[in-house]
């Protein structure tokens, strides 16, 4: 049976890796992998039906990446582009996706990445522009995944941020109620939400990976504290307050530009808007207890 051909973008990342490691322990699969020409490639994962491709996407594809990108019946974009510079930012991203558009087999082919971070009146700029191109290509009858927070035995992005300040930080704080919700999920539910989009005729529309259980904050914190013990001092916070004090401090940059975007990524959340994605078939086990996440 001949190998299925797919095609991962942001193949150096944290996800990309762990992804193309788990297709490289099932088999079957022949993934052109692109990684920006200026990625470090000497420790990337590699095996049999792996093929790294060094490419801007930003930039009209060439021959091989277009015969790539065409012969795929799926094409993951999981790259993304970060930046201060919001319009920037949404222009370096559309770029990219509308290189990948414009060879495509059909537009289901395309699985874009998305997060319960995107919403209409979401505050990060990674929310925002993460929101605006999936609605459109939602419309374009592409497919989105839309994903919880990846919580991992190695902690990155926003979960890695949280995990520090749980380490370090010698106060424990709890938000008032009306506080926001966290959606945990595993790397393993993670890709095997992947491998159903891989393996089964998944239709176009937007989909959630993250639990319907989602979790409030101070449990989270709370569990986050009992796996990381030290000494801490009870602070009471108002969540109002604090994400107003937030706003502020992060549009007057006050505040590091990087870390204000993700801490408004990670303490906003529109649970309505949210609620409104499609469950993806096969995908039960992200409605994981707690217990089971941290």
């Amino acid at each position: 049976m001949p190998a299925k051909k797919i095609a991962l973008t942001g193949a150096h990342s944290y996800l990309g890796q762990k992804l193309l490691s788990h297709l490289i322990e099932i088999g079957g699969f022949d993934v052109a992998s692109f990684i920006t020409p200026w990625a470090k490639d000497s420790q990337l994962v590699s095996g049999n039906g792996i093929r790294y491709i060094k490419f801007d996407l930003t930039q009209g594809l060439s021959a091989e990446a277009a015969t790539s990108v065409r012969e795929a019946e799926r094409v993951l974009h999981f790259a993304w582009i970060r930046g201060r510079d919001e319009d920037e930012v949404g222009k370096s991203n559309l770029a990219m996706i509308e290189n990948l558009q414009e060879h495509l087999s059909r537009p289901d082919a395309l699985v874009f990445i998305s997060s319960v971070a995107a919403s209409p009146e979401t505050l990060s700029r990674y929310g925002r522009t993460k929101f605006k191109l999936a609605n459109r290509l939602v419309s374009d009858g592409a497919i989105v995944l839309v994903t919880g927070l990846i919580v991992d035995k190695e902690p990155k992005g926003p979960y890695k941020l949280l995990v520090d300040v749980v380490k370090k930080f010698p106060l424990s704080v709890r938000f008032t109620r009306n506080a926001v919700k966290v959606y945990p999920i595993r790397t393993d539910d993670f890709l095997n939400g992947v491998m159903t989009l891989l393996t089964q005729p998944v239709p176009s529309g937007s989909y959630r990976l993250y639990p319907s259980n989602a979790a409030d904050i101070n449990e989270f914190l709370e569990k986050l504290e009992m796996k990381y013990r030290r000494r801490r001092l009870r602070l009471p916070v108002n969540y109002r307050l604090s994400m107003s004090t937030l706003r502020y401090l992060t549009r007057f940059g006050l505040l590091p530009a990087t870390l204000g975007e993700k801490l408004l990524t990670f303490l906003y959340k529109d649970e309505a808007y949210l609620a409104s994605h499609r469950k993806l078939d096969g995908t039960d086990a992200v409605d994981r207890p707690l217990d089971e996440m941290i």
